[in-house]
Formats: structure tokens, sequence, C-alpha cells
């Protein structure tokens, strides 16, 4: 989604570990372990006040208007999204499109922007420019992005992990998974670092966030622990995802 200057504290969220807390853990085996606990609710980002974000914005567009650097107008234009004014917005990053074409914070920005405003095929569009331009954006995650709008777009019968993810966990009282370590851990990151990004916009109640919600709890389950798979599914009726499978299961764990 949006591309800042704050990029790299973006990465910083994905699935860090948090230095010297050590917790119990109960595995899926049902085996106890004392490890790292670790970022594994998607909690979103917390922007700044309206005063703070006003305050940026006002540094932010004498720096492009003395520098003339694009990259500071990029940032102009993230900061009016902080600030919900998505149609002053899309008229920067489209003013900016014109001068720089094909730039991948570009394409992506607006891709946001039209999907905050409600136009998905537009922000479809966007979005899958933003993928043409740079596939490993995101730490090439937002081939999920693409999904997610696809099943906006399809309406209910899309809404579904077969969709967006391509497989299930299916219905047992434990999840399990016809995918390897490797795969699963890299479902688990695209996941979490979507999901951390759509929940900042995104406020409870969405079918398609609480749906991603209880799948992320099922494969940190299979990955880590069942104790991250608790707040997951914590997160994920929050959302207002409720089934008779996240129930057994949670009464399982």
């Amino acid at each position: 989604m949006i591309r800042s200057f704050f990029f790299l504290f973006l990465l910083a969220f994905a699935y860090t570990t948090k230095a010297c807390i050590n917790e119990k853990k109960a595995l899926l085996s049902g085996e106890h372990v004392i490890g790292y606990g670790r970022e594994d609710v998607p909690t979103g980002r917390s922007f700044g006040d309206t005063q703070y974000l006003t305050a940026q914005l006002y540094e932010l567009d004498k720096l492009w208007k003395t520098k003339k650097n694009i990259d500071d107008y990029s940032d102009y234009g993230v900061y009016l999204i902080y600030l919900g004014r998505y149609q002053d917005a899309k008229a920067v990053f489209y003013e900016i499109e014109n001068m720089y074409p094909s730039r991948y914070a570009t394409a992506a920005n607006i891709g946001t922007i039209y999907e905050l405003l409600g136009n998905n095929d537009s922000a479809l569009y966007w979005i899958k420019e933003a993928v043409r331009i740079d596939p490993s954006s995101h730490m090439g995650s937002e081939w999920l992005h693409v999904k997610i709008l696809e099943a906006k777009i399809k309406g209910d019968e899309a809404i579904n992990s077969h969709f967006l993810l391509g497989t299930d966990f299916g219905n047992d009282v434990k999840p399990h998974a016809n995918m390897s370590q490797v795969e699963l851990e890299k479902l688990r990151d695209a996941l979490y670092f979507q999901l951390n990004e759509r929940v900042s916009f995104i406020k409870p109640e969405d079918k398609i966030v609480g749906l991603l919600l209880f799948e992320l709890g099922n494969i940190t389950a299979l990955t880590d622990d069942v104790t991250a798979a608790l707040r997951n599914y914590d997160k994920a009726v929050e959302y207002g995802f409720v089934n008779d499978v996240l129930k057994k299961r949670y009464e399982h764990f």
C-alpha cells in the first residue's frame, strides 16, 4: 500500500522479535516452551494527530517548493492521505505520474487512494501497475493486495480462503496444511505485512480482514505457537469473523 520515507520503519514492523522478552508458549503438539515473543498480531500504524500531520505537510510543501525533489512531493501526497484528504492526494499523485511516469510509489499510492474512496476497479488497475513496476515491493506480498481487490469486486462468493490465498487449513480441531514450512512462513509474512497496513486504515468490521486474520491465526499455530494463534483469533472476532471452526479451535487451544 502506501510507500513513503517511513518505508524502512514499516519493514521493522514485519515479524520483528521483541528483544529480551520471553513468554511461555504452547505448541500445536501440546508441548510448552519458553521463547521470544514476536509481533504476531497486526495492529496497524499510528500516523500521529492532526496537528503533527499538518506540521509535516507544511514542511514537505516547503521542501518541495524550494528543492524540487520529487520524493518530497510524493511524501506530501502521503501525508494528505494520512489526513484523509484523498481527493487532494489523488491530484498530487496524478501530477507526479505526469512528470515522472511509472514510479512504483505513485502507482501504489494512487491504487490505495482509489480503494479508500471505494473505487475498487481503478484501485485494482493501479495496484497491478505497481506490481508490474516492482514485483518485489512490500516484501513480495502485493499479490495479496491484488487478490483482496479482486474479491471486493467479485463480491461475497469470492471472499473465501481458496480465492484469496489459494488454500485453506481444514475444518478439524487443529489446522493442517499441504504446504512446506518454508511456504507457510512466506504466506504468514505476506499476510502479516498486508494486514498490518490494512488495519491502519480499515476499522472493524470487515469481512475480508476478519477472514484473513483467522487464517493468519491458523498459520501461526502451524509455524509458531497457539498462543499467537489465539491473539489473531481475537482480532478476527473483533473484525466480525466468527464461525464454528474458529470456536472449536479457540476452545481446544
